[in-house]
């Protein structure tokens, strides 16, 4: 008896969990996904600095090279109390819109990862291509995963991830050129 119930529970946690893929193949967002699962409101923040610059990367409100973090959510009084935190921990906020427009700020695209102040996150919010999205992750993945090429500094990081997205390639080079003049 044993075996069949633990037999029954591993099908009903594969079908769910292939259910689930299936919806975030075609289309869902992760974010809204869990939403719907845990039944509370969400927003996603925090997602798109990597560790070393959440620890590090604080700077005061009027730094001109202060980071921005991506905010997505659907409740605009929970995305305020988000927004405070986030200016609270030394970081800029930009709002990408709503929980189902939280793809923008996901891997594979120009606002993941790759340390943007506001205006230049925006720009990369606005470049998200949703069709390329899982192919520019799986491939930096591949390359995270594999012992040669992958970046070991956390600004290798940062150029890595930068150097993905032809636009954002094209603006830090140019920064780089004002910045020796």
């Amino acid at each position: 008896m044993y075996l069949k119930t633990l037999s029954l529970r591993i099908l009903q946690i594969t079908t769910h969990t292939v259910i689930v893929k299936l919806k975030i193949k075609n289309g869902k967002v992760e974010s809204v996904w869990v939403s719907e699962q845990i039944g509370r409101t969400v927003v996603k923040a925090f997602n798109n600095l990597l560790t070393e610059t959440l620890a590090n990367g604080r700077k005061q409100p009027d730094a001109y090279d202060r980071i921005a973090m991506a905010i997505a959510g659907d409740n605009i009084e929970a995305k305020k109390v988000i927004s405070s935190l986030i200016d609270d921990a030394g970081y800029d906020v930009v709002d990408s819109g709503n929980l189902s427009d939280s793809w923008r700020h996901q891997p594979g695209t120009p606002a993941y990862c790759t340390e943007l102040n506001a205006d230049e996150l925006k720009q990369a919010l606005a470049d998200s291509n949703k069709e390329n999205a899982a192919e520019i992750r799986d491939y930096v993945i591949r390359q995270f995963m594999g012992a040669d090429g992958a970046p070991t500094s956390h600004q290798g990081v940062i150029d890595f991830n930068r150097s993905q997205f032809l636009k954002i390639r094209k603006h830090f080079k140019n920064l780089s050129r004002r910045k020796q003049q």
